[in-house]
Formats: structure tokens, sequence, C-alpha cells
């Protein structure tokens, strides 16, 4: 099970560049706009869901599941193991939200930049809000995709997710 984990972070690594691309787009907009952290917080946990969802398409391009079953692991512990990844890129997508929009209202409250925020968007319960609002998306997109995309594969699971989502 943790090699299935350490696969799937490696994976995560190497897209640092998307991750720093989103770091500093949504800390320009934030600091030029001042969106807050919960928006922050918000958009970070959509990144990272879509790269989690990405792994599924990565695992399918390699044949890893069918690899992985020659193993003795179970598609059970294959299963687990997506889900455990995805907690682990939420926490850390909201530690780097919540760390991009205090430092980034910050800069804006100094006057470093056009917009003002006031202090309360600095306040617990714009975190908290923020942190609702990114477990709801992040809990959609996973909870939504990761089953069908383990029934039917990356690519048809792909369509049926956006007509779930264009159903709901």
């Amino acid at each position: 099970m943790k090699g299935l984990i350490l696969k799937d972070i490696e994976y995560l690594k190497k897209e640092w560049i998307l991750i720093l691309a989103a770091i500093v787009i949504f800390s320009l907009i934030n600091i030029f706009i001042g969106l807050g952290i919960s928006a922050t917080q918000f958009v970070f946990a959509f990144v990272f869901a879509v790269l989690v969802n990405s792994s599924f398409s990565k695992d399918e391009i390699n044949n890893w599941n069918e690899y992985a079953l020659t193993m003795p692991i179970s598609r059970k512990d294959i299963i687990k193991s997506k889900y455990i990844f995805s907690f682990i890129a939420f926490i850390i997508a909201i530690f780097i939200g919540t760390l991009v929009g205090a430092l980034t209202n910050i800069m804006a409250q100094y006057g470093l930049t056009r917009e003002h925020i006031a202090i309360s968007s600095l306040g617990f319960s714009y975190i908290l809000l923020g942190f609702i609002g990114a477990l709801t998306i992040y809990t959609l997109i996973v909870f939504v995709n990761f089953p069908i995309s383990f029934k039917e594969g990356h690519a048809k699971g792909k369509q049926l997710t956006y007509l779930a989502y264009f159903v709901f």
C-alpha cells in the first residue's frame, strides 16, 4: 500500500511546474484583485483534484493497473491507496492555498497593491469558509470521478463524469 501511495506522490512531484504556475498565477490574481483566503483555498483544491484525477490517465497510459494486479496486492488496495493519496493531496492544497492567500492578503493590506483588503479577510471565519468550500468541491470531484474511473477506465470515466456534472 505504501508503495502505491508513493508512486502517486512521485507523479505529483513531477507536476511541480503546473503547481508552481498555479501558485504564481493565483498569487498575482489575489494580489491585484483581492480574492481572499477562501477563494485561494478553493482554487488550489480544484487544481489538486484535477492533478489527482490525472493520475488515473497516467496509470492507464502506462498499463499500471494490469501490471499492479500481477503483484500480491488486491484491487481494494489500489483503490484505498488512491483515496489516501487524494486525502494527502487535499491537505497539501489547503496548506498551500491558505499560505498563499494569507501572504497575498498581507501584501495587499500594507499597500503593495492597488486593492486593499479588510483585515477581517485574514480571520478564522474566512479560512474556515474556504476550507468548507474547498472540501466540498474536492469531495465532489473525487467521489464522483473515482468510482467511475475505477469501473470504466479514465477515458470513458471522464465522459461519464462530465455527464454526471451536467445532470447535477
